[in-house]
């Protein structure tokens, strides 16, 4: 299993053997990774993540960019936030409530009224720091065909235990693209030796949440902080994926007291997410 949660978590082997197990077979089970044969149906939205990013936008009338929050603080009426445009400028506002929807630690920071619980479960929740890099040389993929796959996790050797995730995720077959000199599109994690620099089309650095035993326990504590003027979410609410960071938003604004204006819309919280390898029969997911 080390190569599964290595690969889906983004962690070396040393913290993947660490990951709780009902927790790990729980989000197996969700997505139909549990079968000897068959997968899930992978489904997606029409034009990428940004149209419904751009739809979202479309209806909220106030939308800040480059306005980073440097302070958050709680008073008797709502919350009083800080913010610093990129020219420098300081403004304070307030607000009825607040949804501090960032990784735990910059929530952290944000806060400048902390309770000693806030800080404990905040401080609670690890992340991995993964170098990533956006290429198109396929010298990190297997040199089998039969064994290449969507998602390619590499062992140096079979006693090898690494300080950091390899893995390559080949985006010509995810998101079935067609080059026109028939390479490969590849995103890899840890990976720097086997990648010739004249193949990189960029370098980024990713952070992806950690599961253990202490941080499921974080993970617990935090979902319980705040009250009718501040909550918090994120996709370390649940398993670390999108949607997770979905579900934790509504919930976040049913703890302020929000919920669907449409009766008809209905949260489902034994969601079925789902995903496909293009060498796998593809079948329904269930509950689909």
């Amino acid at each position: 299993m080390t190569p599964v949660v290595s690969a889906v978590w983004s962690c070396d082997p040393t913290t993947a053997l660490a990951y709780p197990a009902r927790y790990l077979f729980t989000f197996l089970g969700h997505h139909g990774l549990l079968g000897v044969s068959g997968s899930p149906q992978w489904r997606t939205v029409t034009g990428g993540s940004r149209t419904y990013v751009d739809r979202v936008a479309a209806t909220l009338p106030d939308i800040r960019l480059s306005s980073p929050v440097t302070g958050v603080s709680r008073h008797e009426h709502g919350v009083e936030l800080t913010t610093t445009t990129p020219t420098g400028t300081v403004t304070t506002e307030n607000f009825d409530a607040v949804v501090i929807a960032t990784h735990p630690a910059q929530a952290l920071d944000m806060l400048t009224d902390a309770s000693p619980a806030e800080r404990e479960a905040l401080a609670g929740m690890p992340y991995s720091v993964n170098h990533t890099v956006f290429h198109r040389d396929a010298a990190v993929l297997p040199s089998s065909d039969n064994a290449k796959a969507s998602w390619n996790y590499r062992l140096p050797s079979c006693d090898a235990r690494p300080d950091k995730v390899l893995v390559s995720y080949d985006m010509t077959r995810l998101q079935r693209l067609a080059p026109v000199d028939l390479g490969r599109y590849i995103v890899s994690l840890g990976e720097s030796e086997l990648i010739a620099d004249d193949t990189v089309i960029e370098r980024m650095v990713y952070e992806h949440p950690q599961y253990t035993p202490d941080s499921l326990k974080a993970q617990q504590r935090i979902m319980t902080l705040g009250n009718d003027r501040l909550a918090f979410a994120g996709a370390y609410h649940g398993w670390g994926f999108h949607e997770d960071g979905a579900l934790s938003g509504v919930k976040a604004a049913e703890r302020l007291g929000r919920t669907w204006d449409d009766p008809a819309v209905v949260l489902n919280e034994e969601y079925r997410a789902v995903a496909v390898d293009p060498d796998l029969q593809t079948v329904s997911a269930e509950g689909s």
